[in-house]
């Protein structure tokens, strides 16, 4: 079975009403004890989901279809935690609070570089924007890839900042990743060779604080 099958599959239970990231990881731990089972068995699915939840599978593959043919056109790579291409330093560092999947959009050999976040106040002070742009920058004259999310002042001088110098860098963001659009403040220093942009949600889900405090996690 392909990583693309397993990243479908995985999509299509996130995308179940009332299964969430903690019955996808339950229904994970017990397919990795029984590896001749395939992820979407029925005797399988039964030990992590309730009838309810598996009567609506259907209908929640029909509607990944529909997203999977769309992220395939805009060249986005869904990678799943049991993929080899996933981030190590992801599985360490949050352990079973890992993502299930990766929705990225760009150069995906980002993904192995070097990171440092960074994150700050949407209405940070002149100081402040300027500090964000320039440490932006610093870290990229050293190869070191910048990670931040997509709102106004911190982050998107942070992006700035990192681009203008000639570094890389990714954009995590809140939302699914068929809503994302350059925005105009960086829009003149886009570059797809340099940049990623990443998503742990469903294709089409609009931003919401909860999403962005998960994200923040």
């Amino acid at each position: 079975m392909s990583m693309a099958a397993y990243a479908f599959d995985l999509m299509t239970l996130l995308d179940a009403p009332g299964v969430g990231p903690g019955r996808v990881r339950k229904l994970l731990k017990r397919w990795r004890s029984k590896p001749e089972s395939p992820l979407m068995d029925n005797n399988l699915l039964s030990e992590a989901l309730t009838p309810a939840q598996m009567a609506v599978l259907p209908e929640s593959r029909e509607r990944v279809k529909r997203h999977w043919d769309e992220l395939e056109k805009k060249n986005v790579h869904v990678l799943s935690i049991v993929d080899p291409e996933y981030p190590e330093s992801l599985r360490r560092s949050l352990g079973e609070n890992a993502p299930v999947l990766l929705l990225c959009m760009g150069n995906l050999e980002i993904l192995k570089r070097t990171s440092v976040g960074v994150c700050g106040s949407r209405e940070a002070s002149d100081k402040g924007i300027s500090t964000a742009r320039d440490s932006a920058a610093l870290l990229a004259t050293e190869g070191i890839n910048v990670v931040s999310g997509f709102a106004a002042g911190v982050d998107m001088n942070a992006h700035r900042g990192s681009l203008t110098a000639g570094g890389t860098t990714t954009i995590v963001l809140a939302e699914g990743i068929l809503r994302f659009r350059v925005k105009k403040e960086i829009r003149d220093i886009w570059d797809e060779s340099r940049t990623l942009v990443v998503s742990e949600f469903g294709p089409n889900m609009p931003w919401s604080v909860s999403h962005a405090m998960q994200r923040n996690n």
